[in-house]
């Protein structure tokens, strides 16, 4: 087997692996079927070099356990005169069984964001639907395989990597549960940074906690794309945020009092639906929630 060449890009990647003949290779053939699993890493490793440390950290950490195959193999097509063939198949990303999301909210949630896209967990399994061709060239014999379809399955993988940290609590880093202790918090230095910024400091994140009890891990998915953090009416700190890949019908705002420490936080999920914390109704928000929770067609 020769060195694998990467000629292609984006959602469809073509690779060459030399020195493996001139027959037309079938859907099945093990070298063909190794590039798709290859093309996927590849394209897997290009969204990870582009995430944040944090995030990276945590969506390795379910990555390095995760088993990658390509099942239920199939000939859509073939054209014997130029010698191609036109796969179909099942790309599946095995996941450890403690990353399987157990909070009914968080598997409604992906179910919401990633059935349209034809991508589903079935036990610890993603599974999605991939298109793939395979042909060898002419004057080398090499071996040529294009892949398109595997995106969404990588993007449901991210997700379900970042569900596990904070449906179980796994650390990331192995100074993750001994950070900061202090028992107040220097905002202005979180001013005009991302959210998600104050979100990471432990003795926000412990706040929040108590705050949402077992709805912290839908806050922390709807705070995922987050803006900056600004301050409001005086001594109001204000964030807020989206879950990924969904369009903005799960999002969620948050408020801190810098002078009283009240926290307060809302949840949109479903395009529908409002959770509102910290305080006996929404009448009671801080106005810049209250705001958001109208704008986005809340009713008092």
């Amino acid at each position: 087997m020769g060195a694998i060449t990467n000629v292609g890009a984006s959602m469809s990647v073509l690779l060459a692996l030399t020195g493996c003949g001139n027959k037309t290779p079938s859907c099945t053939d093990p070298a063909a079927v190794d590039l798709v699993t290859t093309i996927y890493q590849q394209s897997f490793d290009k969204e990870l070099a582009a995430m944040s440390e944090e995030r990276r950290q945590r969506v390795q950490y379910t990555a390095k356990d995760t088993k990658i195959s390509v099942e239920s193999i199939r000939t859509a097509s073939a054209d014997d005169a130029v010698g191609k063939r036109t796969c179909e198949a099942q790309l599946i990303a095995t996941v450890p069984a403690d990353a399987v999301p157990t909070i009914p909210e968080l598997k409604n949630q992906l179910r919401s964001i990633y059935d349209a896209r034809g991508v589903s967990m079935d036990g610890a399994s993603i599974k999605g639907q991939v298109t793939y061709t395979a042909q060898r060239t002419e004057d080398k014999g090499e071996l040529m395989v294009s892949l398109v379809g595997h995106m969404p399955v990588m993007s449901y993988l991210h997700d379900v990597a970042m569900f596990r940290v904070w449906d179980k609590g796994v650390p990331t880093t192995p100074d993750a549960t001994t950070k900061s202790s202090a028992s107040s918090v220097n905002w202005s230095s979180f001013l005009g940074q991302s959210a998600s910024v104050v979100l990471s400091d432990a003795t926000v994140s412990n706040q929040f906690k108590a705050l949402l009890g077992d709805k912290y891990p839908v806050f922390q998915t709807n705070m995922e794309v987050t803006g900056e953090l600004h301050a409001e009416d005086g001594n109001l700190i204000v964030g807020s945020g989206n879950a990924p890949h969904d369009g903005g019908t799960n999002e969620a705002m948050f408020a801190v009092n810098t002078a009283t420490g009240k926290y307060y936080a809302v949840l949109f999920t479903d395009g529908k639906s409002f959770n509102a914390f910290g305080v006996a109704n929404m009448r009671e928000l801080p106005a810049p929630l209250l705001q958001w929770f109208q704008d986005k067609g809340g009713k008092l």
